[in-house]
């Protein structure tokens, strides 16, 4: 129930502030239309500020990791033979159906351009309100997880996003596109802080560091191919293709996440890593 929170809350701060860099799109149409920038210029002055952020983050993260104790090392490393392999699989097949399925929103600026004639401020102003609203479901995914459970939670969160996945080709403005976007968020977000929650309580102590290299090495290997994949749906096939495969793989996703999971038991802060 801690992890629960201290994920939720992370997850708020960190949208939070994600919310407000979203309104970078609103300057490169400002930088054309007051300072006579061309559309290239003005991105690239956007792109050299963020860098500059990314950099000044560098001290802050190495401040943290001092200041917080760190654990001892059983001396073993990483290995392949762990004693929740099982729950590693498990994760790693549905992070990998996740990022394939999402690939479409790295092309959603592209999808809403190409078929409404979005610019880069209307696309700012979306992003700002929407993460907004997945900051709240962050923080309030805690206390539906304690009502619910952490298992139920998740794979509801995840199904019913499945409608507002098949909802975009058929919206008929960006208005409408914005707020099924928005409201597939809010709905999706719920599940974000607690899958972390959930892994990590499942695995064996010694094994988090190891456990999760793994599952990112396989989300990583997903994110590679899904931009691929969408660009090729949408190029070759329609630009509708990938919002409708994506609610297909979610569909796939949360059924899958109940049913891989539905042995292991309801974690109320007790210690379920023997069923793994």
């Amino acid at each position: 129930e801690d992890m629960d929170r201290a994920f939720g809350l992370q997850g708020a701060i960190y949208i939070l502030c994600n919310a407000l860099g979203s309104l970078v799109g609103f300057i490169p149409p400002m930088l054309m239309s007051s300072y006579g920038f061309t559309l290239q210029h003005s991105y690239w002055l956007v792109m050299l500020f963020s860098m500059a952020f990314f950099l000044a983050d560098l001290p802050f993260y190495y401040l943290a990791i001092r200041s917080s104790p760190e654990q001892e090392g059983n001396g073993e490393g990483f290995r392949f033979n762990l004693k929740s392999k099982d729950v590693v699989v498990k994760f790693s097949f549905l992070y990998m159906i996740q990022n394939i399925a999402f690939g479409f929103f790295g092309l959603f600026p592209y999808y809403v351009n190409t078929k409404f004639g979005v610019k880069s401020d209307a696309l700012g102003g979306l992003f700002f309100v929407s993460r907004f609203v997945q900051a709240g479901g962050n923080a309030v995914a805690p206390r539906v997880a304690k009502r619910l459970g952490s298992l139920k939670t998740i794979s509801l969160a995840l199904g019913l996003t499945v409608p507002f996945w098949l909802m975009f080709p058929i919206a008929p403005s960006f208005l409408w596109v914005s707020v099924i976007y928005i409201l597939r968020l809010s709905i999706a977000s719920i599940s974000n802080p607690l899958m972390p929650s959930y892994f990590y309580r499942l695995l064996h102590e010694d094994e988090k560091a190891t456990a999760n290299s793994l599952t990112t090495m396989a989300a990583t290997a997903s994110n590679v191919v899904s931009p691929r994949l969408g660009g090729y749906l949408m190029e070759n096939v329609s630009l509708e293709a990938p919002p409708v495969l994506g609610g297909g793989l979610y569909l796939i996703y949360a059924s899958s996440f109940y049913l891989l999971f539905r042995n292991e038991g309801e974690d109320e802060g007790s210690d379920v890593v023997e069923n793994a």
